[in-house]
């Protein structure tokens, strides 16, 4: 096996003299991961009806094609996953491979327990189907699962969440990402690993959260509540934070789990909530570019958030690999440590170009708003 020598007085330090040719490529390229979402999801449906129509004449090493290309693009939702597992199945079946059909379709039902072919197949590809059907009835006849458990309290505030990730016969989940606001603060990520009983460490007398179990490519295989409606831990007597209208919507009130008993939802004596009172003057205008700023802001964080974390993610590979007495890496071949050192130095510098970016049309849209009211506050 080849090796490759690792830096550690230095850890995760990269210095590869392509690192700035990447810089510049990354800072030609903000624009277009502005737009990389809305891009993705129209690159993923055109991929998916090349492969439909790929399959339906029978030119299945295409519907490979196609599908492979969805299958390596990062941040895959649950509902693609199903679809494209279910089009795999068919592809491979058409092709006469027994074993990767069957896992498709196993790895479909996994994720979707109840779900049925699309349309009328062929004989073989619901054959197939029903085979791997079988297994997924023997070992998981509900799927995968992500559940709330019951909290950790210590000394009069939460000090974990526990959260179970179940039936992964597959062994599809990679790291179980947890979304975090504690006592009303910004929202935090953490990721751990997915367990039967995955703990994540906290302080605070009341913690919201909702969780996303993730695969390979950072797919998110199943989601546990949301932002607009996260689960909550809370010590008893805790009050929940006050509601607010940019943060949650009405409509998705959380709800509040109080330690040691059912989850409660508010009933009884209603809280009216922060009050709004008229004033005189003119209505408040939101001009067009301020929105807009902000949302490319919104746009260009996120994606940050994404790129940094995955460069995390593969550092980590590259770092933690087993080195014997001369520091030589054992278990990485050099091909598979250069990429991953590649990998993680191009993420960290999309990363941080995407947040510089994101900050910048922030700031840009507090003037724009500002100017739009008549440049009076």
């Amino acid at each position: 096996m080849h090796t490759i020598r690792r830096d550690d007085t230095a850890p995760g330090h990269l210095s590869s003299p392509t690192m700035m040719t990447a810089r510049i490529s990354c800072l030609a390229g903000v624009a277009l991961f502005l737009l990389a979402g809305p891009a993705w999801a129209q690159a993923t449906a055109e991929r998916f009806e090349l492969a439909r129509k790929a399959i339906a004449a029978g030119k299945f090493a295409d519907a490979v094609t196609e599908l492979d290309a969805v299958l390596n693009t990062p941040g895959n939702d649950e509902a693609t996953m199903v679809a494209l597992y279910e089009l795999q199945g068919i592809t491979w079946t058409g092709l006469k491979k027994a074993t990767p059909a069957k896992t498709a379709f196993q790895r479909m039902l996994l994720l979707a327990p109840q779900k049925k072919l699309t349309g009328k197949q062929p004989p073989k590809v619901t054959q197939a189907f029903n085979d791997a059907k079988k297994l997924i009835i023997a070992r998981a006849p509900d799927g995968l699962m992500i559940e709330q458990l019951t909290p950790e309290l210590t000394a009069g505030k939460v000090t974990a969440i526990l959260i179970a990730v179940e039936n992964d016969v597959l062994k599809l989940a990679k790291k179980l990402r947890v979304h975090l606001r504690i006592d009303g603060a910004a929202w935090t990520v953490s990721e751990v690993d997915p367990l039967a009983m995955s703990r994540t460490d906290v302080s605070g007398k009341v913690v919201e959260y909702w969780a996303e179990v993730l695969g390979d490519k950072g797919a998110v295989l199943k989601t546990l509540a949301s932002q607009a409606a996260p689960l909550v831990d809370a010590v008893p007597g805790a009050k929940a934070p006050a509601k607010d209208a940019s943060r949650d919507s009405p409509k998705d009130a959380p709800k509040v789990e109080v330690a040691g008993g059912p989850k409660l939802t508010p009933d009884g004596a209603k809280d009216p909530g922060p009050q709004l009172v008229e004033r005189p003057g003119k209505p408040l205008k939101v001009p067009v570019v301020s929105v807009v700023l902000a949302g490319a802001a919104v746009a260009a964080g996120g994606t940050a958030l994404f790129f940094g974390l995955r460069s995390n993610s593969a550092r980590r590979e590259f770092t933690n690999a087993a080195t014997d007495a001369n520091g030589v890496t054992t278990t990485l071949t050099r091909v598979q440590a250069l990429e991953l050192e590649k990998q993680a130095g191009t993420d960290a510098i999309v990363a941080n170009t995407l947040m510089g970016a994101a900050i910048g049309l922030a700031l840009g849209a507090i003037p724009a708003f500002i100017f739009g009211q008549g440049g009076t506050p």
